[in-house]
């Protein structure tokens, strides 16, 4: 995976991976979108849309103008929802994760 990350902020791309968190450890995952958040090694705005279920990442990685969340029906029928603008009243410290887990 390293390749395409690398060309992705060399070239300026967007760079889709879904699932990061199963094929790689929870520190890597976090340092990786450290790397899409940083202006000293992200200098030309690639972007980095990952799918996850490790609600850690959740936590202090995103602001949240940079999540969705999908919702998924009895019917399987799919939602998808901007957390900035569903919740733009909710704290930037606020406890996504357990707020995911917890279902709210």
């Amino acid at each position: 995976m390293l390749g395409p990350i690398l060309l992705a902020l060399k070239e300026a791309r967007i760079i889709f991976i879904d699932e990061l968190d199963s094929k790689i450890h929870t520190k890597l995952l976090e340092m990786i979108v450290s790397i899409f958040n940083s202006g000293k090694y992200n200098r030309k705005d690639a972007q980095l849309i990952l799918t996850s279920h490790n609600t850690h990442i959740l936590k202090n990685k995103f602001r949240r103008d940079q999540m969705s969340l999908v919702d998924k029906d009895c019917y399987g029928e799919l939602t998808l929802g901007s957390v900035y603008k569903n919740f733009n009243k909710v704290r930037n410290d606020a406890s996504f994760d357990k707020d995911y887990l917890s279902g709210a």
